[in-house]
């Protein structure tokens, strides 16, 4: 399974598809970094790349996780924000802090670290995949966290996703 970047999707797909969600975890920042031609920013996803990744997490998740499952759940946060303390910037520290609580990346009003992520279809739907794609495996991950987000979910946006 290729994409017309040429990036091979099949290893990622046979992870999800035996439920290696840790494993799909890693690879799928290895493929979003060769994607966005990137070492750990993200600009410039090429659409077809993020449809692909994103259709492989919702399908074998059986819709629980994928990026574009994180922006559905990122945007009802923000609309019940807006609704409770009217509108405000989208990408906020806010939201992003309730978005955290709701997919289980803080708890206790803490970020947590990468080594704290669940890795199971039984984590709360929205867990994966982590944004562990700029930060090492020990790294905290709060503090670029909406950095990384708010530039996915843009992408997301921006390819009709």
């Amino acid at each position: 399974m290729n994409s017309s970047s040429e990036i091979d999707y099949s290893i990622l797909r046979n992870l999800l598809a035996a439920g290696e969600w840790k494993e799909a975890n890693k690879e799928t920042k290895r493929v979003v970094l060769a994607a966005t031609k990137s070492d750990r920013i993200i600009r410039d996803f090429p659409c077809e790349d993020l449809r692909i990744i994103d259709q492989l997490w919702v399908e074998y998740s059986n819709g629980r996780f994928g990026f574009s499952v994180q922006k559905r759940i990122y945007e009802s946060v923000y609309e019940s924000i807006c609704e409770r303390w009217g509108r405000t910037e989208k990408y906020g520290i806010r939201s992003f802090n309730e978005f955290g609580d709701q997919v289980r990346w803080r708890t206790k009003e803490q970020w947590n670290y990468y080594l704290d992520l669940v890795y199971d279809l039984w984590a709360p739907v929205g867990h994966l995949p982590s944004y562990n794609i700029v930060f090492l495996e020990g790294e905290f991950w709060g503090a670029r966290l909406m950095e990384v987000a708010e530039s996915i979910f843009c992408c997301l946006e921006d390819c009709g996703l």
